[in-house]
C-alpha cells in the first residue's frame, strides 16, 4: 500500500514538471538567440524560461555521448560497475578514428574511459563503455532510447554510443536539456560534465597529455568564456549539425540552468548563444519558493480517526519557479482540489490527498501532491460498526435477505398446503368411515329382520345358566372361557366413530332367541353330538 502511494506521489511530481515544462515562458527583457533552436530550462524544476523551435529535430552528434557518460555515471551508481573496472580494448570495440590513441590490448578504468568520452579523445573509449556495459553497441543503443524514454524524452533516438552519423538517431533541444536534468544529479556525471581539463593515462613511452575541454564558454583565454557556465559539451567539429550544451548558475548561486543552443551558421554562434542564454537568466531572474513540504494549507476530514476528526495536510515536496526579479509571492495563487470530501482512517504521513494547483499572475504553472501532514489511526469500533452497516446495506447482503424473505414466504405456502392437503384426506378418511359404519349398521338391521323373532332374555348371565340346565351340565364341570358372542352386538360401536349406534348389551340377547331356538342352532353346527356335548364345544 505505502509502495502505491509513493509510486502515485513520484508520478504527480512527474506530472508536476511537465506541466512547468510545458507552461509559457515568463516574460522578460528581449532576447534574441542567433541558432535555429534553442532553449533555457531550469535544472531544479524543469522549467522553460527560453525557448525557440525547441522541439525541432536534429542529429546529436557528439552531444549523443551526454546519454553515453549518464548511463556509465548510472551504472557505478546501481553496482553494474566500478569507476575502478579494468577495461581491455577488444576488436569489437575499436573505431575508425585520426587519433587511434587507444589501441586493441590497452587497458583502461572505467573512470578513464568516462574522461576520455567526455573529452573526444577517441570515440572508441564511448564504444568500449558500451561493449563492457551491454556485450553490444546496439544493445547499449537500444538501453539508451529506453532510458531517455524514462526520462521524459518525447523525440529522441539512439543507434550508437559515439554519436556517429546515423539517419535514426535524433533528438531535440528540449529532450537534450531533459537529459541533462536527470543526469546533473549523478555526482559522477556532474564531476565530470564540469571539467574543464583532464590528464590522460601514460602512453607507451610514458608521457603524460593534458587534454582541455571543448566547450569555450569554460576556457577563460576564449572570447565567450562565460562567469555563470560550470559545465557542459560541444560537438564534435565533423558534425553535420553544430549544436552545444551548457549548466549555468546564477551570480548569487541560488540556481542552476541548462541551456541548449542548435544549429547555428557556426560555433562561434553556437557558443555566442549560450553565453548570452546564461548571463540573460542569472541577471532577469530569480528562484522564489512558493510552497514548502510541511506546510499545512487545509484540513481533511477523517472518518473513524482514534487522535482527531480532521488531518493538516499540504504540499509533498517543495515547490519553487524561476521569476521575473520585479515578482512576488502575491503574484501567485494557489488553489487546492481534494480527491474526495474526507477520507477514512487510517491515515499515514504523506498520504497523497488531492492535488495543489499553483498559478502565476492568472496563468497555471504547476501542480504538486497535497499530502497528510501527520498519521491518523484507525478507531477499531467504529471501524467495525461500520462495517456491518455498510454490509447489511450492500447490494450483495439486500439480494440475501430478499432470496431470505422469499424462502420463508414459499415454505409458509407450502405448509399451508400441505396442512389443506391433509385436512381433505382427513375428511375424505371420515366420510369412508362413516359409509363403512352405514353399511354395516344397514347390513345388521337386515340381518334382524330376516332372524327369527325370540323371547328377550332380561339378563344374558341367566340365559346362560338356563342353557345349562337344559343340557344337563353342571356348574363345576363347565370350564369358564372368553365369551366374545356376539360380536356385531356387544362391540360394533367400538369399531366406528358413531360409538351411539353400538346394540346394548341386555338386547344381546335377541339374537340368540330362547332355548329352543338354541338348542336346534347347536343341532344344526355339531351334527351327532349332545347337549352337554355341543355346549361343552361351544363354550371352548
Amino acid at each position: 500500500m505505502k509502495t502505491a502511494k509513493k509510486l502515485l506521489c513520484n508520478l504527480i511530481i512527474y506530472v508536476v514538471l511537465m506541466s512547468i515544462m510545458a507552461s509559457g515562458v515568463l516574460a522578460a527583457s528581449e532576447f534574441t538567440a542567433l541558432s535555429a533552436s534553442g532553449i533555457v530550462i531550469s535544472a531544479a524544476t524543469g522549467q522553460v524560461i527560453y525557448s525557440n523551435n525547441e522541439d525541432a529535430r536534429f542529429a546529436p552528434g557528439g552531444l549523443t555521448k551526454i546519454m553515453t557518460l549518464y548511463m556509465a555515471s548510472e551504472g557505478c551508481e546501481n553496482g553494474q560497475m566500478s569507476r575502478g573496472d579494468i577495461v581491455t580494448i577488444t576488436d569489437r570495440m575499436l573505431a575508425e578514428s585520426d587519433a587511434a590513441y587507444i589501441k586493441e590490448g590497452n587497458e583502461f578504468t572505467v573512470e578513464q574511459l568516462m574522461y576520455m568520452t567526455h573529452f573526444d579523445v577517441d570515440p572508441t573509449a564511448a564504444r568500449a563503455l558500451a561493449v563492457y556495459m551491454d556485450v553490444t553497441e546496439e544493445q547499449f543503443a537500444k538501453n539508451m532510447t529506453k532510458a531517455a524514454g524514462v526520462l521524459g524524452c518525447t523525440d529522441t533516438s539512439f543507434r550508437n554510443a559515439d554519436g556517429r552519423q546515423d539517419e535514426n538517431q535524433y533528438t531535440t533541444a528540449h529532450d537534450m536539456a531533459r537529459i541533462i536534468i536527470s543526469a546533473l544529479k549523478n555526482e559522477l556525471f556532474r564531476t565530470i560534465f564540469s571539467s574543464h581539463m583532464y590528464i590522460l593515462p601514460k602512453d607507451e613511452g610514458g608521457v603524460e597529455t593534458t587534454i582541455l575541454t571543448k566547450n569555450e564558454l569554460q576556457v577563460r583565454s576564449s572570447p565567450v568564456y562565460s562567469e555563470y557556465c560550470i559545465g557542459g559539451k560541444a560537438s564534435l567539429e565533423t558534425d553535420t549539425v553544430n549544436s552545444a550544451a551548457a549548466v549555468g548558475e546564477s551570480q548569487d548561486a541560488e540556481f542552476e540552468v541548462i541551456a541548449v543552443a542548435v544549429n547555428g551558421n557556426s560555433m562561434s554562434d553556437i557558443f555566442s548563444d549560450l553565453k548570452n542564454m546564461l548571463a540573460w537568466s542569472s541577471e532577469n531572474y530569480k528562484l522564489m519558493t512558493v510552497l514548502k513540504a510541511g506546510e499545512s494549507l487545509t484540513s481533511v476530514p477523517v472518518a473513524m480517526g482514534v487522535e482527531a476528526e480532521n488531518v493538516y495536510a499540504g504540499p509533498s515536496g517543495d515547490m519553487s519557479f524561476l521569476v521575473t526579479k520585479d515578482s512576488d509571492k502575491s503574484d501567485f495563487s494557489v488553489e487546492i482540489k481534494q480527491f474526495n470530501d474526507g477520507v477514512r482512517a487510517p491515515v499515514d504521513k504523506g498520504d497523497v490527498l488531492g492535488e495543489i494547483i499553483v498559478s502565476y499572475r492568472g496563468q497555471e504553472y504547476g501542480r504538486i501532491g497535497l499530502t497528510a501532514n501527520k498519521s491518523i489511526s484507525l478507531d477499531k469500533r467504529a471501524f467495525t460498526k461500520n462495517e456491518v452497516k455498510e454490509s447489511l446495506l450492500s447490494p450483495v447482503s439486500i439480494i440475501i435477505f430478499v432470496l431470505i424473505i422469499a424462502a420463508v414466504v414459499l415454505y409458509f405456502l407450502y405448509a399451508m398446503k400441505y396442512r389443506k392437503q391433509l385436512e381433505e384426506e382427513k375428511r375424505e378418511r371420515r366420510v369412508i368411515m362413516q359409509k363403512l359404519a352405514e353399511d354395516r349398521r344397514k347390513c345388521r338391521r337386515e340381518a334382524e329382520i330376516s332372524a327369527p323373532q325370540s323371547v328377550p332374555h332380561t339378563n344374558y348371565y341367566d340365559l346362560i345358566s338356563a342353557v345349562k340346565n337344559a343340557a344337563g351340565v353342571r356348574n363345576e364341570d363347565y370350564e369358564p372361557a372368553v365369551d366374545t358372542y356376539p360380536p356385531d352386538g356387544l362391540f360394533a360401536g367400538f369399531f366406528t366413530e358413531d360409538a351411539a349406534e353400538a346394540v346394548p348389551a341386555d338386547k344381546a340377547g335377541d339374537a340368540l332367541g330362547h332355548e329352543d331356538n338354541y338348542e336346534s342352532g347347536m343341532a344344526e353346527k355339531y351334527p351327532g353330538k349332545t347337549a352337554k356335548e355341543k355346549s361343552l364345544v361351544s363354550a371352548k
